[in-house]
């Protein structure tokens, strides 16, 4: 700092300013659109500047994510939509309270239904017969009683409520029709000049309650900007260590860490932003909404920014590191609170109404200074109180910042750092007890990182909670649902266990960090370590589904004794999930990353939140076939994920090379599902373009897409240079390097489908004895293909020729054999068996999957995927040709 040199602030704050930028576009670097150009399409410019750039060793080659632009999109369009609806229902409260009306306020649905109601129960009064005229009048009032059901229930009317809201529904109704009832504004981006109230008790009623919205995100940034958004509160974060040692002012510098603590919240921007710009919308500022938006979205992160600085200054000056760690697990607890009371204010009438209230009853609340800027919506006001908002809001920022300023740089005098280490504490000696711990290994160093690091472990342990409490909180229709449903139930233990693993499971592999190096020395596999990882969490998520359901147990009398299997598939499913979790963060994360927010590929969250939902629906199925689908797909999907966890984890720290490629099970899902959409598009294209039969082109779109897939998975592993590709997918015959003759892959293939045919035949024989599975054959087989095409040629050709090339070279020649490589034959051959069975009619599951493994033990037998195409063929057409 005693440079002659000493960089002006101007300076310091453009060079750090340039550098946080480059910073976050690194995080964002998944969002980059365009490619890297090659070698050979470089200019000449572009060359010779290459030339004098050091160089160093080629990185791994990475693929940028449109998925990651597509999430961008929907957040900001959800930013805009949930400012938009709670603008307008604050404007609703508001107008009850400060604008009294003897009308009841409905969607414009229900209003447009009421007035059409109204209208044809006149017309029914015409009728002289009376007792067609009270049929007529029965059939309207129900329907009229069930639009104000279904009103009373979109507006979370409070279930002490709800029987007086509808006898005052039908009250005003009898009275005065459809003209007692208003029409609501609430809706998907319908903020207009119009949602601003116009008498003036509720217009400064409604800016109360704006500015009481505002002050509820300053909270959530704040704390969220020193809990969650910090690194670590308990050391000093290294970049600004390093920016301390350069020629520049503490102040400089100070003014560039409110900069970071201010602008890197996307939160903010996503929500925040949103709101603001809507605020002016509903004030009637037209397209100047966007400019008056940011300058006050700006003067509200720098107020944040400057607030944050202080306090993580003055925390990291007089509190131990300890307490700096409770202190960061505090504030992420509120940072989670107050957020949730934020997105709380669009959906929940009960907080909104306790908002509104305090907004009429507090005259406190119009000094609030958080409602400065919010003075610009306002269309009456004059030129002097802008030009006193506009005043107020300088000297506020300019207060904020200077007391940042200049008391972060007199707390720092006599140094930046406190104490070295993010923990402090005593080493004790060695006992023999301590050894006869129940905990041990890789299980006790999980959970001696969670009781060290305070912040993950609210992370982990209350954050989760606070989501159910949340919809509980906001919601009493889901606490009766709950309490008076096993299903409900079981979504709920789901939900908490599979969201826990967002901060438990998935970040295993980001959590490491240089301790990556110890395991890797380790006398066991990276990928082994990693699985007990998963184990620990899985156990945890475990713990809080079964907490979940004891808790709702202890207060619910109403439970279905039938739907215990939603509790199978609840627990089933949060022990799943954990491994796919884990997986799918392993995959996502680069540990050659040095910042840890660059390691993780975010949009993989959504994507595993995206997995979770099927699996939650499946939880509401009512078909047990689907339940059983999603099942064996979701577990076939966390083996596929943790193959490749196998695969790539001794080359992790490998900046260039990659794991030899090889077949896996992923290869072989993906095919077939590229096929399924294949054969379905085509199938379209041609009901639409060609006047075929409706056998021909099932038949014709299977070939099609078959030939496609093959031909495009053949070529994709042939370019990536699968070693001993055609004997491992079977094109080849042969096993273990021995030649396997053609006859007498023919004579296997046969064998095996005359003992899958036999299977059949014996399960057809046990399903007549039945009377009801009898009617049930009966009613498939009038609705098959089948029956529809009467057997002509083209089905033929489909069953014995198609189906058993394109199937098998799919279920075997792919994913048998990317399963076999985890879980061995035998498990390979039932995974690859009950998946074959999942595309297959429910009552035909039981004969196809002993197809599958009839056609899996030709398969290995022979090494030669002629064999399980004949198995597969003469199984086809015995059922065909003798009507099994």
């Amino acid at each position: 700092m005693s440079s002659p040199r000493q960089l002006s602030s101007v300076r310091t704050l453009w060079i750090i300013g340039r550098l946080m930028l480059r910073r976050q576009l690194n995080l964002w670097q998944s969002l980059r659109l365009g490619r890297k150009k090659k070698k050979n399409e470089l200019t000449s410019l572009e060359l010779r500047a290459a030339a004098v750039v050091r160089s160093g060793t080629a990185g791994k080659s990475s693929g940028r994510s449109l998925f990651s632009a597509f999430l961008l999109l929907v957040m900001g369009f959800n930013g805009f939509n949930l400012a938009s609806i709670g603008l307008q229902k604050l404007s609703d409260r508001v107008r009850n309270i400060a604008e009294p009306s003897d009308t009841i306020r409905v969607s414009l649905y229900t209003e447009k239904q009421l007035k059409h109601a109204d209208r044809s129960m006149k017309i029914a009064e015409r009728i002289s017969d009376p007792v067609e005229r009270k049929r007529y009048e029965d059939i309207w009032n129900g329907y009229v009683d069930h639009l104000f059901r279904d009103e009373i229930q979109r507006s979370q009317v409070p279930e002490e409520e709800e029987s007086g809201q509808l006898r005052q529904m039908h009250e005003v109704f009898a009275a005065k029709g459809a003209s007692g009832f208003t029409a609501s504004t609430v809706g998907m981006f319908r903020v207009s000049a119009e949602t601003w109230p116009r008498e003036v008790e509720a217009k400064s009623m409604y800016l109360r309650v704006l500015g009481l919205i505002v002050l509820l995100w300053i909270p959530a940034m704040l704390f969220g900007a020193l809990g969650t958004n910090n690194k670590d509160l308990g050391q000093v974060e290294w970049s600004f260590e390093w920016l301390y040692t350069f020629p520049a002012s503490a102040r400089a510098l100070f003014a560039s860490k409110i900069l970071s603590s201010s602008f890197l919240n996307p939160i903010a921007w996503i929500f925040f932003l949103p709101f603001l710009m809507l605020v002016y919308v509903a004030g009637g500022r037209g397209w100047m909404a966007i400019p008056l938006g940011f300058i006050a979205f700006v003067w509200v992160l720098i107020l944040v920014g400057a607030v944050a600085t202080i306090c993580e200054v003055t925390m990291r000056k007089f509190l131990s590191l300890s307490q700096l760690k409770n202190i960061q697990a505090l504030f992420t607890v509120l940072a989670m609170v107050s957020l949730m009371l934020v997105f709380a204010s669009s959906f929940s009438k009960p907080l909104d109404d306790f908002l509104v209230g305090r907004a009429a009853s507090v005259g406190a609340l119009r000094w609030n200074p958080f409602s400065l800027p919010l003075y610009f919506g306002v269309s009456s006001a004059t030129a002097r109180k802008i030009q006193f908002c506009v005043l107020g809001m300088i000297a506020v920022a300019f207060g904020s910042v200077s007391i940042a300023l200049l008391g972060s740089e007199w707390l720092t005098r006599e140094g930046l750092i406190r104490a070295s280490g993010p923990y402090q504490g005593r080493r004790q000696t060695h006992t023999a007890a301590s050894s006869n711990i129940w905990l041990r290994g890789i299980a006790a160093h999980e959970m001696l990182l969670l009781a060290r690091d305070r912040n993950l472990m609210v992370q982990v342990l209350i954050v989760p909670l606070l989501i159910p409490a949340y919809y509980l909180l906001t919601n009493s229709r889901i606490v009766t649902a709950v309490g008076t449903s096993l299903r409900h139930a079981a979504m709920m233990a789901f939900a908490v266990g599979a969201y826990s693993f967002l901060n438990s499971a998935m970040p295993i592999l980001n959590r490491e960090g240089k301790t990556l190096w110890y395991l890797l020395c380790f006398p066991h596999s990276l990928s082994s370590i990693l699985l007990k990882k998963a184990m620990v969490w899985a156990v945890v998520g475990l713990t809080y589904g079964g907490v979940v359901l004891l808790f709702v147990a202890r207060f619910s009398h109403h439970w279905q004794v039938n739907a215990w299997g939603d509790v199978f598939l609840a627990l089933y499913g949060i022990l799943l999930y954990a491994f796919i979790a884990s997986g799918i963060g392993i995959l996502a994360t680069d540990v050659l990353e040095t910042t840890r927010r660059a390691r993780f590929r975010t949009d993989m969250v959504y994507l595993y939140m995206l997995l979770a939902a099927m699996w939650a629906n499946t939880i509401y199925s009512t078909s047990l076939w689907t339940k059983l689908a999603q099942l064996v797909l979701s577990t076939l999907l966390a083996v596929a994920l943790w193959q490749k966890v196998k695969g790539i984890s001794p080359y992790l720290l490998d900046p260039t090379q990659r794991p030899p490629r090889t077949i896996g099970l992923a290869d072989g899902m993906i095919a077939a599902l590229a096929f399924f959409v294949v054969q379905g598009l085509i199938t379209l294209i041609l009901h639409w373009a060609v006047p075929i039969s409706f056998a021909a082109q099932i038949t014709i779109a299977y070939a099609l897409a078959g030939v496609i897939v093959g031909c495009t998975t053949l070529f994709i592993l042939w370019r990536q240079e699968v070693p001993g590709l055609w004997e491992k997918i079977g094109l080849a015959s042969g096993v273990e390097g021995q030649k396997v003759p053609v006859w007498q892959s023919i004579v296997q293939g046969t064998a095996w489908g005359g003992i899958a045919t036999l299977g059949a035949f014996t399960y057809i024989r046990v399903l007549n004895l039945v009377p009801q599975w009898q009617k049930w054959k009966q009613n498939v087989e009038l609705s098959s293909l089948f029956a529809q095409a009467e057997r002509p040629l083209w089905i033929c050709a489909l069953a014995i020729l198609a189906a058993p090339l394109f199937e098998e070279f799919l279920f075997r020649g792919l994913i048998f054999k990317g399963l076999q490589r985890s879980t061995g034959p035998t498990l390979a051959a039932l995974g690859s068996a009950a998946l074959f069975a999942l595309i297959h009619p429910p009552i035909s599951v039981i004969p196809v999957f002993g197809l599958g493994i009839a056609a899996a033990l030709s398969f290995r037998r022979s090494g030669f995927l002629l064999a399980p195409i004949i198995t597969h063929a003469v199984y086809n057409t015995c059922v065909i040709f003798l009507k099994l």
